[in-house]
């Protein structure tokens, strides 16, 4: 659900920056796609560490995990957008490669950690393009390619994880 609504919100902020004519819902929109950002990688993490025979530790990180994009989110809102742009990346990196860490090292045995590997290399790896963005042309394009690379590779690892799980348990 939630990776739907971030492709809905950013398709929508794209579509009102494309049109140039509403700089108010443009404005709207684009807070929208900053914030879901962090509440995308949250809940992208959290079927992993939600896995059963989890411990403290894994749970604790998914608290952690959340209150970090939560406070990513109420950052939007307190700090200017130039000011946060660095600080904004050092969060995404952290609350993106923190955990997946933490599940490569404590999952190694789960089915579709490969996937979840090549999932989060992507993200990281496009973040050069989005820090690129207004200095190589298509940057941003390019840099959405990665994403979707991304998702479609924790998408399969999440079904990889599933279907494992559920076949345990008939």
């Amino acid at each position: 659900m939630c990776m739907i609504l971030t492709f809905i919100i950013s398709s929508l902020f794209h579509y009102f920056s494309y049109l140039g004519n509403n700089e108010k819902l443009r404005s709207i929109f684009h807070l929208c796609d900053r914030t879901i950002i962090y509440i995308f990688i949250a809940a992208s993490y959290t079927p992993w560490l939600s896995i059963p025979g989890s411990d403290t530790f894994t749970h604790l990180m998914i608290w952690s995990i959340w209150i970090a994009a939560l406070s990513g989110v109420a950052a939007q809102f307190v700090v200017n957008e130039r000011l946060l742009h660095d600080y904004e990346i050092i969060l995404y990196l952290m609350i993106g490669v923190i955990p997946a860490v933490i599940i490569a090292y404590y999952h190694t045995d789960h089915p579709g950690l490969s996937q979840f590997v090549k999932g989060g290399l992507a993200y990281v790896s496009g973040i050069f393009f989005f820090r690129s963005d207004g200095s190589i042309p298509f940057a941003h394009a390019i840099w959405h390619l990665f994403v979707i690379a991304g998702v479609t590779f924790h998408y399969q690892a999440i079904c990889q994880l599933l279907l494992a799980h559920l076949g345990k348990t008939f």
